[in-house]
């Protein structure tokens, strides 16, 4: 097949992004491996040049931002991008003023674009500052969903996508994930480790977690009745974690630990492997990368069905959980002792549905061969 030439959108190459720093940078880098001719284009934003290490062998082109933050502008990035002569260009996110730009290229050129909402359609994330998103959606994001075609990452997303814009060709393709090796044993000091792996946002469900933590511990006679401590990594995104922690009981603090953001490869592979199980209470997704990680490590998952992997509960990988305080109480307490002998097959299913479904060459073949059949061409087999 034809080698493309391929323009990649997102708003911030750096942690900033959340999710989309890993989604994005390693199906780029995958793209790379292939074959195919990419360049990322982002802002310049306060940490981008620091965590622009993180995507060596990425051709990078960072551009200076005016404006509010939400609308900011970059006046070099759409002049740029017509003088590249790309065959196709897909931008990540909505809500910002790439998307505009990314309209502009596709009208002047008349050559394809795709655009990943990436979650940020749903109903939770669309009522999430909702003032800024209704403006924005006038301004330009309307405009631009009717004359794209849209990825989604889930069937869900594809049918929220559809009943909002029944005109716009919609593809379904996943997120994709690393496969570490696994090793027989898990290093576990001090008490088995319930991971809870993502930014420390509302819509993360981080503070009923605490709260129901809190209420577990609170009911348990002695420190050896439970012996599960929570560990929270991730940075700061509304929410300050020394306010939530000390909103905590003095006997609770002791099974939590905070480790702040974790961004280095290796320092998130030796908490991946220290762990025994995952947790993702969130309100809101697109597809969790973090999910699909906790799987490759071959970890059990306790997440809420908004997370939009019902792949996890029909093969035996998740424990399903509901932001009801009493109920996730009673679940987490179920799932972490009385039904703690499934965790490790749990885990070994997880690992089996990362390998057959969600591998990056398999996600960025799908990907190509959507470009591909844009363009009306061939693609790989």
């Amino acid at each position: 097949m034809k080698k493309l030439k391929i323009a990649i959108l997102i708003n911030s190459i750096s942690h900033l992004s959340g999710g989309l720093f890993n989604s994005v940078r390693l199906l780029v880098k995958e793209y790379v491996a292939i074959g195919m001719d990419v360049k990322v284009y982002s802002n310049n934003d306060d940490r981008a040049m620091r965590d622009s290490i993180y995507w060596t062998g990425i051709e990078l082109s960072l551009h200076k931002t005016y404006g509010p933050k939400q609308f900011s502008y970059s006046p070099g990035k759409l002049k740029e991008l017509l003088s590249e002569q790309y065959d196709i260009l897909h931008v990540h996110g909505l809500w910002q003023h790439q998307s505009f730009v990314a309209y502009q290229w596709s009208r002047i050129t008349g050559r394809p674009l795709v655009v990943s909402p990436r979650g940020m359609l749903d109903q939770w994330a669309v009522n999430n500052s909702s003032f800024k998103k209704k403006i924005a959606l006038k301004l330009f994001q309307d405009r631009v969903l009717k004359n794209c075609s849209i990825h989604a990452l889930t069937v869900k997303e594809a049918s929220s996508c559809s009943g909002l814009y029944p005109n716009t060709s919609i593809c379904v393709i996943p997120n994709g994930v690393s496969l570490p090796k696994i090793g027989e044993a898990r290093r576990s000091e001090g008490g088995k480790k319930l991971l809870y792996f993502s930014r420390i946002n509302s819509k993360k469900g981080i503070l009923e977690l605490l709260d129901a933590w809190d209420k577990i511990i609170s009911r348990q006679s002695s420190e050896d009745d439970f012996d599960w401590v929570l560990w929270v990594c991730g940075w700061e995104d509304g929410i300050s974690m020394h306010r939530a922690l000390e909103s905590l009981s003095s006997r609770t603090r002791t099974k939590v630990v905070y480790k702040g953001g974790i961004y280095d490869d290796s320092e998130k592979d030796s908490l991946f492997r220290q762990s025994d199980a995952f947790i993702l209470p969130s309100f809101s997704e697109g597809l969790p990368m973090s999910v699909l990680e906790a799987w490759s490590y071959e970890l059990p998952v306790i997440m809420t069905r908004e997370c939009n992997l019902e792949v996890g509960y029909e093969r035996h990988a998740a424990f399903e959980i509901f932001m009801d305080d009493e109920k996730l109480v009673d679940t987490l307490l179920k799932v972490l002792v009385d039904e703690e002998n499934l965790l490790r097959t749990y885990g070994k299913n997880g690992r089996l549905i990362v390998e057959e479904c969600f591998t990056w060459r398999k996600v960025a073949t799908s990907h190509i061969n959507n470009y591909c059949d844009l363009l009306r061409m061939p693609g790989i087999n």
